[in-house]
């Protein structure tokens, strides 16, 4: 990272970088020489930010501050482990031993009701040469620096639904979630909610999404997100049809029937094969997928079909037009 220019500006006894607004005053001679600091915590719009009290580090090197944004904490503060109490919500006091020197001061949080990183890496400067043997108050800004996707269904008998997500152009920083209930509320889940959501978590930039349900619906496509943006993606609605083939039960003694499908440049074929015959009366667009029906899930558009028996002479064809989202069922007739 390069060194940020920065402007300093004098108080009575000491500089600080502009980026932090501090105050100070002294303590008695007979004190040890070090310093206590009050940090406040704000937002962008001003609003007191608490949950910091394990996150806040003062470091004595760039690199390392660097590195402590990277890792989401450090182990080179010169802070020691539960050395920083809560004042107030927002306001939290620390001691610094040896305060005369150079000091990023690095603070992160994670919020797990947004699934955000929270922190004030590029919103501070370092601190210099804070006065010995004073109370040193300290504000600083913090926000979010990355972004969520949400991907998250409504659909019944469609779970469970796996999520693939990638960096846009590179494929790479790959992770996979998988929704294992549907989403009964109205919005968009919050990540309390994650039970039926998945929640991806990441750094601004494009990426690339693939998800496939039990049931066979198929979805892709890519999101850019923003920092402290949550990007919802609903995955209720099927991209593809489905055409379910069934058959009579006088059909018995012929199965099984072997369906194959036309796609729709008519130079694709997709083969699937029913090997019993459940009752009509189960059919409905929840339960497509029943034993012994032969089952395609396609793009929508035109397609042609034939069926034949495998132990007969008995044939069958016909076409048909799929939409999305719609489950279309062509029954075999006794053969003649």
């Amino acid at each position: 990272m390069n060194s940020q220019k920065v402007k300093y500006i004098f108080y009575t006894s000491y500089i600080f970088i502009a980026s932090f607004f501090v105050f100070s005053c002294g303590k008695p001679d007979s004190t040890p020489d070090d310093t206590e600091v009050e940090l406040t915590i704000v937002d962008a719009a001003g609003q007191l930010v608490s949950g910091f009290e394990n996150g806040i580090y003062l470091i004595s090197s760039e690199l390392e501050y660097e590195e402590a944004f990277r890792n989401k904490s450090s182990t080179k503060s010169v802070l020691a482990p539960n050395s920083v109490s809560v004042v107030s919500p927002g306001v939290y006091k620390f001691r610094v031993s040896n305060p005369n020197q150079l000091y990023w001061l690095y603070a992160y949080k994670f919020d797990n009701i947004s699934n955000i990183n929270i922190s004030n890496f590029g919103l501070s400067g370092p601190l210099k040469a804070l006065p010995v043997r004073s109370v040193i108050k300290l504000k600083i800004v913090v926000g979010p620096y990355d972004g969520n996707l949400i991907f998250y269904s409504s659909a019944t008998n469609r779970m469970p639904i796996t999520i693939t997500v990638a960096n846009f152009g590179t494929l790479g920083n790959v992770q996979k979630r998988t929704i294992i209930n549907l989403f009964t509320g109205t919005g968009v889940p919050n990540f309390v909610d994650n039970i039926s959501s998945a929640w991806f978590n990441y750094d601004p930039g494009t990426y690339v999404y693939n998800a496939k349900s039990s049931d066979g619906c198929a979805w892709q496509g890519n999101v850019t997100l923003t920092k402290g943006v949550a990007s919802p993606v609903s995955l209720s609605k099927c991209p593809n049809g489905k055409i379910t083939f069934y058959t009579d039960v006088l059909n018995n003694s012929i199965l099984p029937i072997i369906i194959t499908l036309n796609g729709q440049n008519l130079s694709s074929f997709y083969v699937q094969t029913i090997t019993s015959s459940p009752a009509i009366a189960a059919f409905d667009c929840l339960n497509t997928n029943i034993n012994g029906n032969a089952n395609f899930t396609q793009n929508e558009g035109f397609y042609k079909y034939f069926a034949e028996s495998a132990s007969t002479n008995c044939v069958w064809s016909g076409s048909v037009n799929l939409g999305i989202d719609v489950c279309t069922f062509i029954g075999i007739n006794p053969c003649d």
